[in-house]
């Protein structure tokens, strides 16, 4: 179900989400894109929870989310469509599709958590993106604790 709330948060082609999902039922472990036509591509299948939170500050926590949401863009690439402001286009637009995932994972029940403290360098590394990709933000979902 939060999948499919997900899939249409993209803004136009302007930042993209990936999934890393550790405990999905129904969902091998492992890092997808999310298509822009919904369908998950997987990217790496081996699991990158832990190293994931090592480049996010040691955040260890992260490591026992359930789905991790990942906004990333092509900065050089948005640069050349929206000149100098690109940098600041990708970041608003992955905060409002953190809010609006607040919103969905509210609603589902389950809790959320935005991570946008990380060490560009090693997370890049440790997603696999491509020399011009950036991460620029990470959603944390799971269960909440009663």
């Amino acid at each position: 179900m939060l999948l499919s709330l997900l899939a249409g948060l993209q803004a136009d082609g302007v930042v993209r989400l990936g999934i890393m999902a550790e405990r999905v039922h129904g969902l091998a472990p492992g890092l997808y894109s999310l298509e822009s036509d919904g369908r998950l591509k997987l990217l790496h299948a081996k699991p990158l929870a832990n190293e994931l939170a090592s480049a996010c500050l040691g955040q260890a926590w992260m490591a026992q989310a359930a789905l991790i949401v990942l906004v990333w863009a092509n900065l050089p690439a948005l640069e050349l469509d929206y000149g100098p402001r690109a940098y600041r286009l990708a970041h608003l637009l992955s905060g409002q599709l953190g809010q609006r995932a607040y919103l969905a994972a509210s609603a589902l029940g389950l809790g959320c958590c935005g991570i946008g403290a990380f060490f560009d360098a090693e997370v890049d590394q440790v997603l696999g993106l491509t020399p011009d990709e950036h991460l620029l933000y990470l959603l944390a979902f799971g269960p909440v604790r009663k």
